[in-house]
């Protein structure tokens, strides 16, 4: 015994869900379909990053430290409230000094600016074998300037 069909499993027998999550027609009855979508006017601007909640990011570069004690593979420390990121040891070349070393590396740190009103970001260098204190600095994140990603080109 067959039942019949209820009105909305009919419309739906004659198409096929795709992978992607649409739908695909298999009976031939490709008519227009209305989408409620409302389209911007004229003078109205809608950004695509309008879609997405905004992250904010602190880039920072650690260039090189001047000044240091000669020391074998120096390494940078970078912490803030929620986070801790470490570089990559350098090395030295033979025209360089020793109490100067390079290390050229760009960070991106997850920045919420409300949670940082009274959070401040250290950044310390270590010497790698003896994991020997070389020198730091600290900074307080509430003076870090924040540029709206829309009208900036990508950080570096």
């Amino acid at each position: 015994m067959q039942y019949p069909l209820p009105p909305e499993s009919r419309a739906m027998h004659g198409t096929r869900m795709v992978s992607a999550g649409g739908e695909r027609v298999t009976n031939g009855d490709f008519s227009p379909r209305v989408i409620s979508y409302r389209f911007p006017s004229d003078t109205e601007r809608i950004h695509p990053l309008d879609l997405v909640e905004p992250m904010q990011y602190l880039f920072i570069r650690i260039v090189k430290a001047r000044g240091l004690s000669p020391n074998e593979s120096p390494y940078v420390k970078i912490r803030t409230s929620n986070h801790y990121v470490i570089s990559k040891p350098t090395n030295y070349r033979p025209s360089e000094p020793p109490d100067s070393p390079e290390w050229n590396q760009v960070f991106a740190l997850p920045h919420n600016r409300p949670d940082s009103a009274s959070t401040t970001m250290e950044i310390y260098v270590w010497d790698a074998p003896m994991e020997q204190f070389l020198g730091g600095i600290c900074f307080d994140l509430s003076d870090v300037p924040v540029r709206d990603p829309p009208d900036n080109p990508l950080p570096p």
